[in-house]
C-alpha cells in the first residue's frame, strides 16, 4: 500500500464514499467508515444545542417562520430592535393606529387608548419654612429658603436649608410654590416687591411683582408649573426683591396665630412626579 498523500484527490465527496480507520472497540482492526457515518456522530439535534454552545451573535440575521407571527419568549436586545413587519401584542392585535403600547395587570404587552393611562402622581417634595425672609435691602436678591433640608440623592428631588431644589431623576414634575408676602415697618410711599424663578441659575418664566403700600397686608402668591427635568442634578431655586423704585419693605413672613391649627408658613414647597 503507497503512501495516502500519493493517492488521487476525489473533487466531489459523497456521503456514501468510504474512509478507512481503526476501530478502537474492535482490536484495533482496520475499518471502511461512510462519511455520513461520521458526520452523524457530531450533527446537533436542533437550534437549542446550537445557543448551548454559544448564545451571541456579532452579524444580523433574520428569523422566519412558516406563520404570520412567530412567538419568542425572554427576548432581551441590548442595541436597537427593529421590526419590519406587523407587531402583535399579547392578544394577537394590531394597533389601529390611535394606540399605544402599554400592558395587562400581569405585564404582557397590550395595546391601549392613551385616554385609558391613568398618572399616578408621586408626592416627593412637602417642605416649608416657619421663618421671615427679608432681602438685606433694595436691589439685593435674597434666595427663598423652604425650610430645612429635606430628602437625599437616592430620592427624585431633594432641598437644602439654603433654597436649593435639586432633581436627581429625570422626568415630568409638578411644582406648587407659595410665598406669603408682607410688609413691615412704617406706612410711607409704596414698595415694589420682585420674585422669579431660576433653573440653574437662569431666570425662566417671567418676574412676577407684588405693589406693597400699607403695612400689615398679606399677600399669597402662588407659583404653579410642569417642569421637564432632562439632566439628573439640575437645581431650581427662587428669588425676591426690593425694587429701587420703591420704598425699602417687603418680604416673606409666617403668619403667628393663637389658633389649633398652629401658625402659617413664610412659604411652602410641593412637588409631585407626573411620570
Amino acid at each position: 500500500m503507497g503512501k495516502i498523500s500519493t493517492y488521487a484527490i476525489d473533487g466531489t465527496p459523497s456521503l456514501n464514499d468510504k474512509v478507512i480507520g481503526t476501530d478502537v472497540n474492535d482490536n484495533n482492526i482496520t475499518k471502511n467508515y461512510t462519511i455520513s457515518d461520521i458526520l452523524s456522530l457530531g450533527a446537533t439535534n436542533g437550534l437549542q444545542e446550537v445557543l448551548d454552545i454559544g448564545n451571541t451573535s456579532t452579524t444580523p440575521f433574520t428569523i422566519t417562520t412558516d406563520t404570520s407571527f412567530c412567538d419568542i419568549t425572554n427576548l432581551v436586545v441590548s442595541n436597537s430592535l427593529r421590526i419590519t413587519g406587523n407587531l402583535r401584542d399579547s392578544i394577537n392585535a394590531l394597533n389601529d393606529g390611535t394606540k399605544v403600547l402599554g400592558s395587562t395587570g400581569a405585564g404582557l404587552p397590550l395595546w391601549v387608548s392613551p385616554s385609558a393611562i391613568a398618572l399616578s402622581p408621586q408626592l416627593v417634595i412637602q417642605t416649608s419654612s416657619p421663618n421671615g425672609q427679608d432681602p438685606a435691602g433694595l436691589d439685593t436678591p435674597l434666595q427663598v429658603s423652604f425650610g430645612t433640608g429635606t430628602g437625599t440623592v437616592s430620592d427624585p428631588v431633594m432641598t437644602s436649608t439654603g433654597g436649593d431644589i435639586t432633581f436627581n431623576e429625570v422626568g415630568t414634575y409638578f411644582v406648587n410654590a407659595t410665598g406669603s408676602v408682607s410688609r413691615i415697618g412704617s406706612s410711607g410711599g409704596v414698595a415694589v416687591f420682585l420674585f422669579r424663578a431660576l433653573l440653574d441659575g437662569v431666570q425662566f418664566g417671567s418676574v412676577g411683582s407684588v405693589l406693597l403700600d400699607t403695612p400689615g397686608l398679606i399677600s399669597p402668591e402662588i407659583l404653579t408649573f410642569p417642569l421637564v427635568i432632562t439632566s439628573p442634578g439640575t437645581v431650581l431655586t427662587f428669588e425676591i426683591l426690593r425694587d429701587s423704585s420703591g420704598v425699602n419693605f417687603g418680604g416673606l413672613y409666617p403668619t403667628l396665630t393663637s389658633s389649633s391649627w398652629g401658625n402659617a408658613p413664610s412659604t411652602t414647597l410641593t412637588i409631585w412626579k407626573i411620570v
